[in-house]
């Protein structure tokens, strides 16, 4: 029989954790392990977990005395910890990640494990429905109308398709050999994108995966969530995301087809003006958002997706933003910025 194991990791998630718990606790299959790990929470969080340890044995609570950005391991901590459990010993099974304001379906493990056994994958994921955090309201479905099967060409041909399940760890079954194949030596490199990274590598490394089509996982949008959020690694996390995703296909699939390269720069285009966004709300002085922005329109990445003959008028609305936005705030006289926002017009086309 397959081993089963959840793992949640937690930082002063008390109003959300009991849902999530409830969530794997009440799986129609119930053969499994529930690893519940605490980051150094300063709330009840701690205090929830063994709770529902105390009342259910599958239950396993991994407790960190300390919030692992205050000590000086930048390893993530799931990382360390699923590393060690893979090596602990060689049994066979499956691994799944919930995050600890998410939820998943009752029958999740059951439909998706007879998916993944039936078809001898390696690696399968779900549809999920994204919710707003806030109200509970469900927002829609994320993900595809028919269940995908992938082997060979079908990852560079369907690659379009089955992309977007690489953003996120949660709403999938990794076999546990297929996890042992893999480093994660990159997943440290982004606080934006370690998701992604993650499971790009599992991608690579699975002979087999697959797209269970109907949603098995609840995603609930957070305004505070780290995709909103702007720090000094999330311009570079573009790129590094692009490039790891063109390095998948010349690794997996023997290069970049012509299909595959225009739908990443279509990924580029939205992640920038995603990123632009992001950065011009952010809390943070004229000087420095103006010396992010030259980074940005000096970079290959951008200056390629500029040349790129498609998406004309979306890309002129979004540079008209930029342009409007250094009208308004770039009469500043500032050595620091001299000649830079010129640099950024012009390599807009102004």
């Amino acid at each position: 029989m397959s081993r089963i194991v959840f793992y949640t990791q937690a930082y002063n998630a008390e109003k959300t954790l009991g849902r999530t718990i409830e969530s794997i606790l009440r799986q129609t299959k119930s053969d499994f392990l529930y690893y519940i790990f605490d980051d150094g929470s300063t709330d009840k969080t701690k205090d929830i977990i063994k709770k529902y340890a105390a009342l259910d044995d599958r239950v396993i609570p991994q407790l960190n005395k300390l919030n692992h950005k205050l000590t000086d391991d930048k390893t993530q901590p799931f990382i360390r910890y699923l590393v060690s459990f893979l090596h602990s010993d060689s049994s066979e099974g499956y691994w799944a990640m919930c995050d600890a304001d998410d939820e998943y379906k009752p029958d999740f493990l059951e439909r998706v494990l007879a998916f993944t056994e039936e078809n001898k994958l390696d690696l399968a994921a779900c549809s999920f429905d994204t919710l707003d955090s806030g109200t509970g309201q469900w927002l829609g479905k994320y993900g595809i109308n028919q269940n995908l099967l992938l082997s060979g060409t079908a990852f560079s041909d369907r690659f379009p398709q089955y992309f977007w399940y690489t953003r996120t760890m949660c709403g999938k079954l990794f076999s546990l050999s297929l996890l042992r194949k893999c480093t994660f030596s990159n997943v440290n490199e982004l606080k934006y994108g370690s998701d992604t990274l993650f499971t790009t590598e599992a991608f690579s490394h699975a002979e087999r995966a697959g797209i269970f089509a109907d949603a098995m996982y609840k995603y609930y949008l957070s305004p505070a969530s780290i995709s909103n959020t702007f720090d000094d690694t999330r311009i570079s996390a573009d790129r590094v995301l692009n490039d790891t995703a063109r390095k998948f296909l010349i690794d997996k699939c023997s290069g970049v087809s012509y299909q595959n390269d225009n739908f990443l720069l279509f990924l580029y285009f939205n992640a920038l003006l995603e990123t632009l966004t992001v950065l011009l709300d952010a809390q943070i002085g004229v000087v420095e958002k103006i010396k992010w922005l030259h980074d940005i329109f000096s970079d290959n990445h951008t200056k390629r997706l500029i040349a790129w003959p498609d998406c004309i008028d979306e890309k002129q609305t979004m540079f008209g933003v930029v342009a409007d936005w250094l009208n308004e705030h770039g009469n500043i006289e500032n050595p620091e910025t001299t000649g830079l926002i010129d640099e950024i017009l012009r390599a807009m086309g102004f």
